[in-house]
């Protein structure tokens, strides 16, 4: 049964805020989903620069070191590389999350300002309307997004955490986290063979 209006976020019922207030809220969230999404991106890059140059150091000393006897301890690097997958990928959640949350907190008071309708300004005439097929002020595509099959903003938040940049980003750090596994059984086999305990 779908949920009644005066039962909703915006309703009879409700606090009433103004123009005003909803324009400077928008304005924090605006600062806001932007800081979100830049902490994503900067921790993305610091995370997979950091997983990066320690595979890297790996194979490196794998490769010029796999027969001596302290090479096993390079194993600690591929502990690291999923140690620190699994934090990118905690870190990076976190803050894409926080973006989504503002996007719907922004989604929500655009719909109360009506700017996912069509609008009339103080301006009587209109000599150049640009665009003039859209049907509202925002772009059609954030207003579909909007109206479509989530029916609360968590169903929208849960489901685009894992499209875009969120995903890419949870791919990167599986991988990472994957290639680690696949390098420490190889290595545990090889050093086992190179001192004789498979021969």
């Amino acid at each position: 049964m779908e949920k009644r209006l005066d039962a909703s976020w915006l309703s009879e019922e409700g606090r009433e805020i103004s123009e005003d207030t909803l324009l400077k809220m928008y304005e924090v969230h605006s600062e806001d989903q932007i800081s979100h999404l830049d902490s994503h991106y900067k921790y993305r890059n610091y995370y997979t620069a950091i997983l990066a140059a320690l595979l890297s150091i790996f194979v490196g000393g794998m490769l010029q070191f796999y027969k001596e006897p302290f090479a096993p301890a390079l194993l600690v690097l591929l502990l690291c590389i999923g140690v620190f997958s699994w934090l990118g990928k905690r870190t990076t959640d976190r803050y894409y999350k926080r973006f989504l949350e503002s996007i719907t907190i922004l989604a929500k008071i655009e719909n109360a300002l009506g700017l996912d309708h069509s609008i009339k300004t103080k301006k009587s005439t209109f000599d150049d309307v640009l665009w003039i097929n859209d049907e509202q002020l925002l772009p059609d595509r954030w207003v579909r997004d909007r109206r479509g099959r989530y029916k609360k903003s968590e169903e929208f938040i849960s489901d685009r955490m894992n499209m875009g940049d969120s995903r890419n980003a949870r791919w990167t750090f599986c991988i990472f986290g994957i290639i680690s596994i696949i390098l420490a059984v190889l290595s545990i086999f090889m050093f086992l063979q190179v001192h004789g305990f498979l021969n």
